[in-house]
């Protein structure tokens, strides 16, 4: 089961750099589309949230992205977790909140969660290959 793990500061900077990292290495491993366009977005849209929302009354932490394909089962799970504040919407947002709702729309399966030590989120969705990956 290929699976790669990328940690940037959480700026609007890295956000590119962490999903193509990410997606250049589900290309790298056959993951075609669907799910690589949807993948994608999500992606953007869950790193994004936590650079926006995770850090709003601290200094920008770190955001970690985990990539597994998982050839057998025929899906991708990608992981995007922060260190920050925790979920909760942020009323002073830029955007107008519908990050969550791409991601639930474009992943066939997606978990909000409370990291183990009890500081910060970590998103997980989950992606069914089209084709068998290797």
């Amino acid at each position: 089961m290929p699976c790669a793990v990328w940690k940037e500061r959480a700026t609007v900077e890295n956000v590119p750099t962490l999903r193509r990292r990410a997606v250049s290495y589900a290309l790298e491993h056959n993951v075609e589309d669907p799910p690589i366009g949807d993948l994608t977005l999500a992606l953007g849209e869950a790193i994004t949230n936590a650079v926006v929302h995770a850090y709003r009354r601290v200094e920008p932490g770190t955001i970690t992205l985990a990539l597994s394909i998982e050839p057998k089962a025929n899906e991708v799970t990608a992981v995007v977790t922060d260190d920050g504040v925790g979920f909760s919407p942020n009323p002073e947002s830029p955007g107008i909140g519908m990050g969550m709702k791409i991601i639930e729309t474009l992943a066939d399966s997606v978990e909000v969660r409370t990291r183990n030590d009890g500081c910060g989120t970590e998103i997980v969705m989950t992606f069914q290959l089209s084709v068998r990956a290797s």
